[in-house]
């Protein structure tokens, strides 16, 4: 009997070893697909801080432009004056807006706002296999 029973314990250990074995690989691949979903994630939150940054540029060269339309041209002033002008104070605007771009505090609220938004919800650690 002790050779059968040598080669079902064996025989158990080896179907042991196979479980565990699989529990870790789908453990790491967890761990690996949770990590993808995190880059994703910040491509995503950062990809729309970006969107709203173009979109506040886009809404001041707007207001820019017809802040000109509405004031009367002078006589003198010729058309290349005026885009040299408006060229200088769209320079000026983007310097202004690149200086106040890194002094921005990073509104956690807001994150966990739209991370909501997208269905995230909020969890302390990695989650368990």
């Amino acid at each position: 009997h002790a050779p059968n029973r040598q080669a079902g314990l064996s025989e158990m250990l080896c179907v042991v070893g196979r479980l565990l074995l699989r529990k870790v690989l789908t453990c790491y691949q967890s761990s690996l697909e949770e990590e993808q979903n995190q880059q994703l994630l910040l491509r995503l939150v950062l990809s729309h801080f970006q969107a709203q940054t173009l979109e506040r540029q886009v809404q001041h060269n707007m207001e820019s432009l017809l802040e000109e339309d509405s004031v009367p041209a002078k006589s003198g002033a010729s058309k290349r004056k005026l885009k040299k002008d408006r060229r200088n104070k769209r320079a000026e605007a983007c310097s202004d807006e690149a200086h106040d771009e890194t002094q921005v505090a990073w509104d956690e609220e807001h994150e966990l706002t739209l991370l909501t938004q997208m269905g995230w919800s909020h969890c302390m650690g990695s989650s368990a296999c």
